[in-house]
Formats: C-alpha cells, structure tokens, sequence
C-alpha cells in the first residue's frame, strides 16, 4: 500500500510546522540568519561548545523568537533553533497550550 505524499514535499515536517517553516523561510529573505553563513555546521554538531557557540551567534539574529516556535512545532530533537540547544533538551519536553 503506497503513502499520500506529505504536504510538506517529504521533509518530515508536522503539518502545524509548514506555516511556521514557511514564515520563517521568508522572514530570512530580507536578514540571513548567522545559521546560514560559513559556519553553519555549528549549529548541527556534534560538540557541545560548537553548539554553545552558535546559540550565541543566534543573540544577533532577529528571527530566534520564530525559529524556536517552528523547533517546538516540529519537535526538533537535535541542533540549535532560536539560540537554544534542542539536543540537551529532553525527548519528553513539550510545549504548552
């Protein structure tokens, strides 16, 4: 039995993260996020400082606020989204209503 595509074009994306994904994504037309310079590998390493490091770096970015929100939506479990480490976060965390 086949699956439907997702609407999300196979992202892995929870249907409430599309908006916010999509939002986010056009908000960085007019500012590039410092995720998205020459270093954007600290923001998925392995390091924990590497990881401390850019949420640091996410301090000067004027989306952290909306980056955090698509992170929670989509239960980003590793990685730093909105200057907060999701990989020391634990699995069971969950936002509320």
């Amino acid at each position: 039995m086949s699956r439907a595509p997702s609407p999300a074009g196979g992202l892995g994306l929870r249907p409430a993260a599309v908006p916010l994904l999509a939002a986010l994504l056009d908000a960085c037309q007019d500012h590039r996020p410092p995720c998205q310079g020459t270093d954007a590998d600290l923001w998925t390493s392995e390091d924990h400082e590497d990881r401390q490091q850019a949420a640091e770096a996410c301090g000067y970015c004027p989306h952290t606020a909306a980056c955090h929100e698509y992170a929670a939506t989509n239960r980003e479990r590793a990685g730093v989204w909105g200057g907060r480490d999701r990989t020391a976060q634990p699995a069971t965390t969950r936002r509320s209503a």
